[in-house]
């Protein structure tokens, strides 16, 4: 059996759209029929109670340019079958499913994909390079220094222990090290090596933040 919920669609400063339930109708036609709804939404009815589970969604791009991400959310367990949707736009993939084993197996192998590109791609490009520059961007105050590096950005938070530039650097490890420059002999995502002081900033050669869009979903394909 299924009910046809009449709403009323709004938009708030605080929330995104939602919508005001204003009737319940036995037959479309009826809830179609009702001049202060603005929309029809199609329930069945429920015998009995539903169970509630977790429900996994991974999220990753297949060009490679994002992490995939892992998340869940509660909902009733109500027949749905696991879920791959692509994006309207964009190279976006969201999979969705009720075992929490897979999910954490697809996000583990997406992961181990973006890891083995991105490190590809930043040997190329830093195999170009003829000077590799870092800038310290802060010390939070831990005995470490955070860095923008040609492949660090704002969003790394990638961190390096202060006393390790200033002993490779030959400078007094109480030196303040915020905002300087330094060239380096090896980099990559996970570690850095080889500081000394550099004789002048290379600031086009930084990573560079973009904005991750918000990819809407498109129906599921399998």
């Amino acid at each position: 059996m299924k009910v046809y919920i009449a709403v009323s669609t709004y938009e708030s400063y605080d929330y995104e759209a939602g919508h005001q339930v204003l009737r319940v109708f036995a037959r479309r036609e009826d809830a179609e029929a009702y001049d202060l709804a603005d929309n029809v939404l199609e329930f069945d009815v429920e015998e009995k109670p539903l169970e509630v589970r977790p429900r996994y969604v991974v999220t990753w791009d297949h060009a490679q340019e994002q992490p995939p991400s892992i998340t869940s959310y509660e909902a009733a367990v109500d027949g749905r079958e696991d879920t791959r949707e692509h994006a309207e736009t964009g190279s976006y993939v969201q999979e969705e499913t009720w075992d929490e084993a897979r999910a954490k197996a697809l996000f583990e192998q997406k992961q181990r994909e973006y890891e083995e590109h991105r490190d590809g791609v930043a040997a190329s490009e830093l195999a170009r390079r003829g000077t590799l520059c870092v800038q310290v961007w802060y010390e939070p105050g831990d005995g470490n220094a955070i860095l923008l590096t040609p492949l660090h950005t704002t969003e790394h938070h990638f961190g390096v222990p202060r006393d390790l530039i200033t002993d490779q650097a030959g400078l007094p490890r109480g030196a303040t090290l915020h905002g300087k420059w330094f060239e380096v002999e090896t980099l990559t995502y996970k570690t850095v090596d080889g500081f000394s002081v550099a004789g002048k900033p290379y600031k086009e050669g930084l990573a560079k933040v973009f904005p991750r869009p918000v990819q809407p979903f498109r129906s599921v394909i399998d």
